[in-house]
């Protein structure tokens, strides 16, 4: 049995968010430690499900390259997840998010078909991993708290323009949108 891009956009999302609050809730002791990155994740968490309800709709289900792909991502989100407590740890596991993603892109693009969406989605994690790579440099010079603060309001910020100002994703699901 296959899942509608919408469920398997609810399965997902919340999957990670369960694990986000479970790891959370059993691995943070320093809160104020991890606050920046418990807000990256919740933010990255609403930008998942309008990611992943509108490529279950693009991708075919059984396309083998960005299964591995999604498999190789969904692990490394659930590192990410326990990874909470330690700025250091949390972000390389998030610049691996980043850069896997913009492998998965590049290869969809090899699959699918150049697209301006493909391009831009590619672009957008590219930048997503410079981002990270960045926030890892700060933690690593000795600035974990400023580069993670500065990291997590970077991405809100990100979120908000690619979500809400000038949408990344289409309001509607490309199966919708043929409907109509």
């Amino acid at each position: 049995m296959s899942l509608s891009p919408q469920q398997k956009t609810n399965c997902v999302t919340a999957g990670f968010a369960t694990i986000g609050v479970i790891a959370a809730h059993t691995k943070i002791s320093d809160w104020a430690t991890a606050a920046p990155l418990v807000i990256f994740y919740v933010t990255l968490l609403i930008n998942t499900y309008f990611c992943v309800r509108t490529f279950a709709a693009l991708v075919p289900a059984h396309h083998r390259p960005q299964q591995i792909f999604d498999a190789l991502l969904g692990t490394t989100y659930v590192a990410l997840a326990f990874t909470l407590p330690s700025p250091f740890f949390f972000t390389l596991a998030a610049t691996l998010l980043f850069a896997l993603a913009t492998l998965k892109y590049i290869a969809l693009i090899n699959s699918l078909g150049y697209s301006p969406f493909l391009h831009k989605k590619t672009l957008i994690d590219a930048t997503g991993t410079l981002a990270c790579v960045l926030a890892l440099g700060g933690i690593t010079i000795g600035q974990p708290v400023f580069a993670t603060n500065l990291w997590a309001l970077a991405f809100v910020i990100a979120n908000i323009y690619l979500l809400v100002v000038n949408p990344m994703y289409p309001r509607a699901l490309p199966s919708q949108q043929q409907e109509q």
